[in-house]
């Protein structure tokens, strides 16, 4: 079902690294348009 939105939906999809506030009640749709968008977290590393 994700690869089948994905590809109708969001052609170009590139998820970033971070993180991503999902739930378990949001619908596909919502998840894909969620991680096409800018990550809620980011990660951080020091060197």
């Amino acid at each position: 079902l994700f690869q089948l939105l994905k590809s109708m939906f969001v052609l170009n999809i590139q998820v970033e690294s971070g993180g991503y506030r999902l739930n378990s009640a949001m619908w596909a749709m919502d998840i894909l348009k969620k991680l096409n968008g800018k990550p809620d977290l980011l990660w951080i590393s020091w060197s």
